[in-house]
């Protein structure tokens, strides 16, 4: 899985620093419906987000029931 994401603000954010935001991502989600367990999915996405002023990386885990 990959995904791109663009934010914009649209007034002036002085206590933010930025006024837009990048984010750049790749995951991998896996299935197992098939198995006989109450978790039917689960996603592992790494995100870059940059701007101006502003860089960082997150992880995110992500479990459907």
């Amino acid at each position: 899985m990959l995904e791109y994401a663009f934010t914009r603000y649209f007034r002036d954010q002085p206590s933010l620093g930025f006024n837009n935001l990048h984010s750049i991502g790749a995951g991998l989600e896996l299935d197992s419906s098939a198995h006989d367990i109450f978790i039917t999915r689960t996603r592992r996405v790494g995100r870059y987000h940059f701007g101006t002023n502003v860089s960082r990386f997150g992880i995110s885990l992500a479990v459907t029931f």
